[in-house]
């Protein structure tokens, strides 16, 4: 199967050492290829290809919140305003739940998880996110469509 139909893990950390631990811990437990970037803008442009003509949709997103929770938030609420991408789950990672207490992330399809990585508290954010053990070459339709351009503050689950 060529590259462009390979449905991709994001990861994004800044902390290349952080990075490299988070996608061991990934690549052990889901089948599908993890791309790590550092930052949510880099992200964003390997998702929304130039011009926004072509979308890679990723099959989930796991970003680190740590240094730059609203950066995060940015990338949240662009994958959500996106009908293409709306439904993709996405797991946020932080060693500090409160500095994303104040934040409003939609609570659909996202969760929040302490680092560092284990299966069990991996496993809980993925079932949280709608997402089963194995994770295919498809991505299931969204059930609804949601407006999360307003999204206010809502109670994000929280695994530890």
């Amino acid at each position: 199967m060529g590259d462009e139909y390979t449905m991709d893990i994001i990861l994004i950390d800044n902390d290349t050492d952080e990075a490299r631990f988070e996608e061991h811990v990934l690549k052990a437990y889901l089948l599908n290829p993890v791309r790590t970037f550092a930052d949510s803008r880099a992200a964003l442009e390997h998702i929304f290809v130039q011009g926004g003509m072509s979308v890679r949709l990723p099959q989930m997103v796991f970003a680190e919140a740590g240094s730059d929770p609203w950066s995060v938030l940015e990338l949240v609420l662009a994958l959500r305003r996106d009908p293409r991408t709306a439904h993709i789950p996405v797991i946020l990672l932080t060693d500090s739940e409160a500095r994303l207490q104040r934040l409003p992330f939609p609570s659909e399809r996202c969760a929040v998880l302490l680092k560092p990585l284990d299966l069990s508290r991996l496993s809980e954010a993925l079932r949280a996110t709608g997402v089963r053990w194995v994770l295919t070459d498809t991505v299931p339709a969204p059930a609804a469509q949601h407006d999360y351009a307003g999204a206010g503050s809502a109670a994000v689950p929280l695994y530890v």
